[in-house]
């Protein structure tokens, strides 16, 4: 984990790419959690939620990496 961090330091092309996928999936998530659960599906739509969190995750790290780098 502090090798990856590391290595977003260094190299803030990659941080940036990380850091637009993340909110990318984020969105994406986002609309589909709202869309299956108007579905029915409250299990999938909770699963979709933890991919959220997750994207969120991500984008704090990516964050950190940009912060500390610079």
């Amino acid at each position: 984990m502090i090798r990856l961090f590391n290595l977003l330091r260094r190299k803030r092309r990659i941080a940036v790419i990380l850091l637009v996928l993340a909110t990318l999936v984020f969105a994406v998530s986002s609309g589909l959690a709202q869309y299956v659960r108007g579905l029915g599906y409250p299990l999938l739509a909770g699963l979709l939620s933890l991919l959220q969190v997750l994207a969120v995750a991500v984008q704090l790290f990516a964050l950190a990496a940009l912060v500390k780098g610079s």
